[in-house]
């Protein structure tokens, strides 16, 4: 959902800390499985992964610009743009 124009501070600074926190996580992920991937595949696979990651990224933030519940969107591109 959209934050409304007199939204409340608190409620915008935990939906801020939520964000940063999937963004962390999907910085944690990201960082483990590429190092996991290139020890046991070719750097052009792991390539290919972290361009799907970012395929899904914007594609997730144009969904989340777009629409204005965008509570989810947000969440997953946070996700996968730390995961790149």
């Amino acid at each position: 959902m959209a934050l409304p124009a007199d939204a409340n501070q608190n409620y915008v600074s935990l939906r801020t800390g939520i964000m940063f926190l999937v963004l962390g996580l999907g910085e944690i992920n990201g960082s483990y499985f590429s190092g996991r991937f290139s020890d046991k595949l070719s750097i052009r696979k792991v390539g290919a992964i972290a361009l799907s990651a970012y395929i899904i990224a914007v594609s997730m933030s144009i969904l989340a610009v777009t629409y204005n519940n965008t509570v989810v969107p947000v969440m997953i591109s946070a996700f996968f743009w730390g995961f790149m």
